[in-house]
């Protein structure tokens, strides 16, 4: 992984960056705007990676308020350096509710343009606007009753992500009917893929604040707490595992 090696002043690039990659989040985002070197350090793919890494070391927690209408919500940031402070997306340039997270990155919906969907880096405050499939899936799910199903897998090894929407398909004008389908979206290859599933009520039950991306593959937890549909990325397959009660 290639990364700054250049010289300035009276530390090398390498010594900034593990000073920069030790900070709290707060004192992160703040350093950015000290100095060009700062920002260009602080935003490099061989500093993503080392802070994630050290970051393991001192978990940290993103909490999303909402309001009952779920028209606006703010969020907060939790970890064991700097305590509890306002944390902000407004970099964004959107109207955004946070869908998923997984290793570092949040995958975040526009709220005033359904179908719009962003995949962010908080810490370097870069993000993508995602390509707009052609076909949204739409049911309900607990245990907001959100339209769409999201899911992020991130491959810090492999720097890439992908996205999951998930749901029944609904052609437009038209009730969903029993197709069950996804929609991944790679990063590499920038664009959508699509697979189907046959209806199974375990699908209406996927609980989106219970996702958990292991192996390759993402895991669901039924709000019955009864079962763990696994879908694997590799192979584009769903399977249910049935927990022993």
């Amino acid at each position: 992984m290639n990364r700054p090696n250049s010289e300035h002043g009276f530390f090398p690039d390498e010594v900034i960056l593990q000073i920069l990659a030790r900070l709290p989040v707060k004192d992160l985002l703040r350093s950015k705007s000290v100095c060009k070197l700062w920002h260009k350090l602080s935003s490099d793919k061989y500093f993503i990676q080392l802070y994630n890494k050290l970051s393991v070391k001192n978990p940290m927690v993103l909490v999303e308020v909402s309001e009952s209408s779920e028209s606006k919500s703010s969020l907060i940031f939790i970890d064991k350096l700097s305590g509890v402070c306002d944390f902000s997306l407004d970099f964004i340039k959107d109207r955004v509710k946070v869908r998923a997270s997984c290793n570092g990155l949040l995958c975040c919906s526009s709220i005033p343009d359904k179908g719009v969907y962003y995949v962010c880096n908080p810490m370097t405050r870069q993000y993508k606007l995602l390509p707009r499939s052609r076909e949204r899936p739409v049911t309900r799910f607990y245990p907001d009753g959100e339209a769409t199903l999201v899911g992020l897998a991130c491959d810090l090894s492999m720097q890439r992500f992908n996205v999951v929407l998930a749901g029944y398909h609904r052609s437009f004008g038209h009730r969903p009917d029993k197709t069950f389908i996804c929609l991944v979206f790679d990063s590499v290859s920038n664009r959508w893929r699509k697979f189907v599933s046959l209806q199974d009520d375990y699908f209406t039950q996927m609980n989106r604040n219970q996702v958990v991306y292991v192996n390759g593959s993402l895991h669901w937890l039924t709000s019955s707490c009864s079962c763990i549909l696994v879908l694997d990325l590799n192979c584009d397959s769903l399977e249910e595992n049935f927990i022993a009660g």
